[in-house]
């Protein structure tokens, strides 16, 4: 309706005058910026922090003169202290309790804390030449004391910022046509920081870290035009979401109806496939155990006739090794009696000879004695010699029957030639008598 609304006067730039159309009451009020004097300055931090009571934000604060008998001097913490001796800047000054003559002397507080600059501008052109009122809201803080109260001062950095707010502001409105100006609303304007940077930063020590368009109003009849056609479209838009909604939800369905009886077709497909399946394998299986089947008969087969040759073979053995334990036995029986008797008769020859020598050993023993007592009676009398030989000859052939009875007797060494000389000896004598 609005497009209508301008074709209708020959499209034709329009511009909306304050006296002819009202605009909506400025959702801020300008900022102004101020610097005022102090009497004690222990208090600058809490008036920094707030508003005059005219609404004014303090941004400086010039103290009161030192007397010229006072030697100590309380400097606050919290604020930029700009120091000067004999009119000339002091650097580097640290808060706390100092003991300086009265020629030094703190002319200037100045805030160190973020502030928030609001500025409406109002009768902004669009770029299709409708007046709008657009609210900008800065933050800045102040970095550099010295710059600021030497070169620029809170008055004129007022001044200058308002007319640096309003210059870009207007053109950053200009660039834009009256339907897409509220879509500033809440933007941050990046392209102000960079400018108001580069004219306030380097010359007077102040920087600026936010912008925001906080609000963009347009005049009453044309807000409403435009309320009006945003409601129109906002319920095209929403007919049209709902109808591709509904147009959805049929597809959907009818996409769901086709999924679920294909799924279902699928799903028999399936399941006939999986009884074939199932069928080959259990043929396979059959037949599987068919084959096992008839390993395990002729494994049982073959283990059977392994068993009856292994049974027999262990017999044939066992009865050879019986035969063999049998024929060894009445071996080793024959063996041991002829060994037994072989040792009996070895000890009785043994025993023999044992008894022979000892026999042998007294005989000779005796027959010495018989020649000693011999040789003494020879020696004492030769009456007894014909006595006495006819003793020894019968101890002699005591002897030899002796002897003759014992069995074999072996008779060695020098002592046995002896004997057997003096035996043979004797039965030669004899026989010759």
């Amino acid at each position: 309706r609005f497009h209508n609304f301008l074709q209708s006067v020959g499209h034709h730039h329009i511009t909306f005058h304050p006296h002819h159309h009202s605009l909506s009451l400025m959702s801020s009020q300008q900022t102004v910026l101020c610097q005022m004097g102090i009497s004690n300055m222990a208090d600058a931090v809490s008036i920094f922090s707030k508003k005059t009571h005219d609404g004014r934000l303090p941004l400086v604060l010039i103290p009161q003169n030192r007397s010229i008998l006072s030697l100590f001097m309380k400097i606050p913490d919290g604020v930029h202290v700009v120091m000067h001796k004999f009119g000339k800047f002091v650097p580097n000054v640290t808060p706390g309790l100092k003991v300086l003559p009265p020629w030094f002397r703190v002319a200037y507080l100045v805030s160190k804390q973020s502030n928030a600059y609001n500025s409406p501008i109002a009768h902004c052109p669009t770029s299709d030449n409708v007046e709008t009122q657009v609210d900008l809201t800065l933050v800045f803080r102040i970095q550099d004391a010295r710059k600021f109260v030497e070169h620029l001062g809170a008055l004129k950095f007022d001044e200058l910022l308002k007319a640096a707010i309003e210059e870009s502001t207007r053109s950053l409105v200009r660039s834009t046509s009256h339907d897409k100006v509220y879509e500033l609303r809440g933007s941050r304007a990046s392209t102000f920081l960079e400018e108001l940077n580069s004219k306030f930063n380097d010359k007077f020590g102040v920087v600026f870290t936010d912008a925001t368009i906080t609000n963009v109003l347009l005049p009453g009849e044309l807000a409403t035009t435009l309320q009006t056609e945003t409601t129109f479209d906002s319920k095209q838009k929403e007919e049209t979401k709902s109808h591709q909604f509904q147009l959805k939800v049929l597809n959907d369905k009818a996409d769901l109806a086709m999924k679920t009886l294909k799924a279902q077709n699928d799903r028999l497909a399936q399941n006939e496939i999986a009884r074939k399946e199932r069928a080959l394998i259990q043929k396979e299986q059959q037949e599987i155990e068919a084959q096992r089947q008839k390993q395990l008969a002729i494994i049982k087969a073959e283990e059977d006739a392994a068993t009856r040759k292994y049974k027999a073979e262990t017999e044939f053995n066992n009865a050879k090794l019986q035969g063999e334990k049998e024929a060894s036995e009445i071996i080793l029986r024959a063996e041991g009696e002829s060994q037994a008797t072989k040792i009996q008769a070895d000890e009785y020859s043994e025993t023999q000879q044992t008894r022979s020598k000892a026999e042998a050993k007294a005989a000779e023993s005796k027959a010495r004695a018989l020649l000693i007592e011999a040789e003494a009676e020879k020696a004492a009398a030769a009456h007894l010699k014909s006595r006495r030989e006819f003793e020894l000859q019968m101890k002699r052939l005591d002897v030899l029957k002796k002897m003759a009875r014992s069995g074999r007797v072996i008779i060695s060494g020098q002592e046995g030639d002896k004997f057997i000389q003096a035996l043979t000896s004797s039965m030669y004598e004899e026989t010759i008598a």
